[in-house]
């Protein structure tokens, strides 16, 4: 805030040039006041426009110094009070932030009822606090100035500050105590959702969204995030690329958390197409597919979906893939496998394949299993016949009954009855009930054409 100061006359402003100029420099090679105060010898008018006036040019440290002078000098003056409040604004605005908070205090010390300056003058301390990260003792300020000036006009401007400490003393707490860090963020947006933002500067609004934004983000409400982070995506001219990235991946991965999948979706998207040569842009493409994905099955409630669908969710999968990253190649394939198979099985085949090729194990022993399926519905039956012994051999059982009655089958078809046999017995130990009724008949025939009469009696016995 400018600070009002009455227009300097050419009368009052015609102090001695040459004299204050050589007592400056005597002050600057000396590096001290200690022994003379530079403005010695000038009236209490003219000390007091010289103050001012260095005020008004932006001589800030000089203007300090000179009221500093003034206030040792003339101890009845009127305008003490107006002194004490430019010392400290011109310490603050000389960049002496700690010297400033001293000089507020000085100012409430000597003037405890004061209506000209008080409020301001805690104001700027409180801001001063906050820019030394001195938080606590900001808010602190800054609370009793609006308990103390409900009516003050720099109440927007009050909750701004208290806003932007407390989301700073958030951050400054979370990696030590995250429960505390979140009730300073809840403070932080309570303050900021109060102000009247057209009454801040450009920087503040903007500021001000930006850390409401993170405050709700760490709160989990990524919706009123989005909101905040949005605005200032779309208003802030400053923000850097990589700023905007970060801030993009944030919401994307907040809603994923959601499980708001729809969302989370668009903001990957939003990655890919407005930051594609990003560091993020790769691991954006693959998880814009799974939520594209998990959007579809939400939608459909089944993972059958539609030929359409598939073929969306195919070409960001295949986006994924041209970017030539390992991390999650794997899995990609998996999924492009699943999803080819109802409507492509050669593709889902090569999906398959291409996935056993990645060694990953996660999905190892229900890939052969698909492949197996997808060999025999392709009338590929040796392929078949090996990808389903090689899932036998695994240590998933999820599938072991269902793949040795269609092993029995096949072998059966590949006139192998030798191996149906072993693989029927193999499945009747398992005592699995669902497809015994078939086996035992197939197993009884099996006997017969092997010349095992008496097995094949016993076999058809239990049959019966």
């Amino acid at each position: 805030m400018k600070i009002p100061c009455p227009k300097v006359t050419p009368k009052l402003r015609f102090w001695s040039i040459f004299s204050l100029l050589t007592s400056l420099f005597f002050y600057l090679v000396t590096g001290t006041a200690s022994a003379q105060c530079l403005t010695s010898g000038l009236t209490e008018d003219e000390q007091l426009a010289m103050t001012k006036g260095l005020f008004e040019d932006e001589l800030f440290s000089a203007s300090s110094e000179s009221s500093k002078c003034f206030l040792e000098e003339f101890k009845d003056s009127a305008a003490r009070e107006e002194i004490f409040f430019l010392r400290a604004e011109a310490l603050r605005k000389g960049g002496d932030l700690q010297g400033a908070i001293k000089a507020y205090d000085e100012l409430k010390k000597n003037f405890p009822s004061s209506k000209t300056y008080l409020d301001n003058s805690m104001l700027q301390k409180g801001i001063s606090l906050a820019l030394t990260r001195n938080y606590t003792a900001s808010i602190r300020t800054l609370k009793l100035l609006l308990l103390d000036f409900p009516t003050t006009k720099y109440r927007d401007e009050a909750l701004y500050w208290l806003g932007y400490a407390a989301s700073f003393q958030a951050e400054s707490l979370r990696k030590k105590n995250n429960k505390d860090a979140l009730l300073f963020y809840q403070d932080s947006t309570l303050h900021f959702v109060k102000v009247e933002p057209e009454l801040l500067n450009l920087k503040q609004q903007q500021e001000r969204l930006h850390l409401m934004g993170r405050a709700w983000w760490f709160l989990k409400d990524f919706t009123k995030a989005e909101e905040a982070w949005s605005q200032y995506l779309k208003n802030s001219k400053s923000i850097k690329p990589e700023q905007a990235l970060n801030l993009k991946y944030q919401l994307a991965t907040g809603f994923q958390q959601e499980k708001n999948y729809k969302k989370a979706e668009r903001w990957f998207a939003r990655i890919l197409t407005k930051h594609p040569d990003s560091k993020l842009a790769v691991v954006s493409a693959f998880l814009r597919a799974e939520m594209a994905y998990a959007v579809s099955v939400q939608e459909t409630k089944t993972e059958s979906l539609d030929s359409k669908a598939v073929s969306i969710l195919i070409k960001h999968y295949k986006l994924y893939l041209n970017k030539n990253d390992n991390k999650y190649q794997a899995l990609a394939y998996y999924r492009i496998g699943v999803l080819q198979q109802p409507h492509r099985p050669n593709e889902a085949i090569h999906a398959f394949q291409k996935y056993l090729r990645t060694k990953d194990k996660t999905y190892a022993a229900e890939v052969h299993y698909r492949l197996g399926y997808l060999f025999f519905n392709t009338k590929q039956q040796q392929k078949a016949i090996q990808i389903f012994e090689k899932y036998l051999r695994t240590k998933d059982k999820t599938y072991t009954n269902e793949v040795l009655y269609q092993l029995g089958f096949l072998y059966i078809e590949s006139k192998r009855p030798k191996k149906a046999i072993q693989i029927f017995e193999n499945y009747l130990s398992t005592k699995d009930k669902t497809y015994e009724g078939e086996v035992l008949y197939q197993l009884g025939f099996l006997y017969i054409e092997s010349q095992n009469q008496k097995k094949a009696i016993q076999i058809f016995e239990n049959y019966l």
